[in-house]
């Protein structure tokens, strides 16, 4: 089944017909590339989506958090907060949003309090692409379904790996990458 709704999808966007959907976003042959890497199936995919669009729409509506500093990840129903606000209201605001919010089984949070550091934008960029190309490069770690959030110069890693080595890995580079303060794992080990 998974095999005939990719080959599907693949046809659509191969065929030059545009496909934009809200849940999926399909807009790339890398993105169709990502989704058959995926180990949750294309109803755990759709059904993580759209809790994902529904916190995002929550927390665009709400005038002191902003989708610019919060990452939402959905991964089997689990959501991931990740990101920077100014209070600690704001944060319990944000994790209720997040409770609130149908469909939603469990939550884990990464949130710092937004304050002057030296890590700046540029800061975050040479962390991101250093370990995005380790990882990359890196012939024992499946890439592919790895997120990466930088916040404060702290690295926090989401999606899927296969193995605990993978995870050890991934954070082996992290803690070895010039500027990194700290890294956190939310990866989801499938053995």
């Amino acid at each position: 089944m998974k095999f005939i709704i990719l080959a599907i999808l693949t046809s659509i966007i191969i065929s030059g017909c545009t496909f934009k959907s809200p849940l999926l976003n399909l807009n790339s042959i890398y993105d169709t590339y990502t989704i058959s890497k995926d180990e949750r199936g294309i109803y755990t995919i759709i059904k993580d989506n759209i809790i994902q669009k529904k916190i995002q729409a929550k927390i665009l509506a709400t005038p002191n958090l902003s989708n610019f500093h919060i990452d939402v990840v959905s991964q089997w129903a689990e959501v991931l907060l990740i990101g920077e606000v100014a209070s600690m209201s704001d944060k319990m605001e944000l994790i209720n949003l997040a409770k609130n919010t149908m469909g939603v089984n469990h939550i884990k949070t990464y949130i710092n309090l937004k304050t002057e550091n030296s890590c700046h934008f540029t800061d975050e960029l040479a962390i991101l692409t250093k370990i995005k190309t380790n990882l990359i490069s890196d012939p024992l770690i499946d890439s592919t379904n790895i997120n990466i959030h930088i916040i404060q110069c702290d690295v926090v890693f989401s999606g899927v790996i296969a193995t605990i080595e993978q995870e050890k890995r991934a954070l082996w580079y992290a803690l070895h990458t010039d500027g990194v303060n700290s890294a956190y794992s939310f990866l989801h080990i499938l053995k």
